[in-house]
């Protein structure tokens, strides 16, 4: 059908691919005059409006680089079902015998922690050969006495150790938050506990404090609520020290991530009988290493070195503990 519109606009409209028939005309007798066209073009041709997003889609967004003008919305708002399903479409179909396995909660909270401390952390690792011949007698002379209640683990005597270090060497037990240290007299320890939702890090309070039996009871209750995902939210937060303890997985030895703020880590692998130097001679020995990270904008690698040496002496000499 013929349209009623001056040259002018026709002009200005072919030149611009615009049709006619959808513009409203202000011209005299219903024609369709320059000003119509041009408003018609500056309306087809503004951005469209940001679009709404709920707060937990817009870290969906953010987190997997998606541009939020490009997502669908129901209702106007981009919700996180919206968000899902862009993802699902981006993805391309597993091959079969292919799973994908997205990030639960727990584990998207514990990437974006390791991210932003490995953009900020400096973290360098000391590695130490420790005797722990004596350690294994110890125990083994005192597990009898503990038929009643919780048996004490190695991971509960390097507790009890590594915080009696600490005590010693203060420097380490803390939180750095890039401006300054915030340094503890207590030794809050964090101990790195495997559970089917992920790695989590519950705090065993003043653990410089604590007799063996306590210590064993304490991380027991700890270790069975964290599986058990009981653990209060005050529980795993407040910690000035981490230690983290893979001998149980056969890991020898092996680099401990910080736990931010945290200044150091300390990493404990598996004891193994090997032969070793011994009183001028060679002898089968109980060996462990440890691993000890921590954070170089802290502290430097002297203190860090004399607070693993002074865990390795308690250890190759446990009657030091008590001492």
């Amino acid at each position: 059908d013929w349209i009623f519109a001056s040259p002018r606009a026709r002009h200005l409209a072919r030149r611009e691919g615009a049709a006619l028939s959808n513009m409203r005309p202000t011209g005299p007798r219903g024609m369709i005059v320059e000003r119509d066209v041009r408003a018609y073009l500056a309306e087809r041709d503004a951005p469209a409006p940001a679009p709404r997003l709920t707060p937990v889609a817009r870290r969906m967004a953010a987190e997997h680089a998606l541009d939020p003008a490009e997502l669908p919305a129901s209702d106007g708002i981009v919700r996180r079902a919206d968000v899902e399903a862009a993802l699902s479409a981006r993805e391309p179909a597993a091959a079969p015998g292919v799973r994908r396995v997205p990030l639960s909660a727990l584990r998207r909270a514990i990437q974006r922690r390791l991210e932003a401390n490995a953009r900020a952390a400096v973290p360098v690792t000391l590695t130490r050969l420790v005797d722990a011949t004596e350690l294994v007698a110890l125990r083994e002379r005192l597990l009898p006495r503990f038929e009643g209640g919780a048996r004490p683990t190695y991971t509960d005597f390097l507790i009890l150790i590594a915080a009696r270090a600490l005590r010693e060497h203060g420097a380490l037990n803390g939180t750095f938050d890039g401006e300054a240290l915030t340094l503890y007299d207590d030794v809050h320890m964090g101990l790195a506990v495997d559970t089917a939702r992920g790695l989590v890090v519950p705090v065993l309070r003043s653990a410089e404090a604590l007799g063996l039996a306590e210590c064993a009871a304490r991380r027991a209750d700890l270790v069975a609520r964290a599986q058990a995902d009981a653990l209060a939210p005050h529980e795993l937060s407040g910690g000035s020290f981490t230690l983290t303890n893979l001998g149980a997985l056969g890991v020898d030895a092996f680099t401990p991530v910080l736990n931010p703020p945290q200044i150091a880590i300390l990493g404990v692998g598996r004891i193994v009988s090997a032969p070793s130097a011994y009183r001028g001679g060679v002898a089968l020995r109980e060996q462990m290493h440890l691993s000890l990270t921590f954070d170089h904008r802290a502290t430097d690698g002297a203190p860090a070195a004399r607070l693993l040496a002074s865990i390795a002496e308690r250890i190759e000499h446990p009657e030091l503990v008590w001492v």
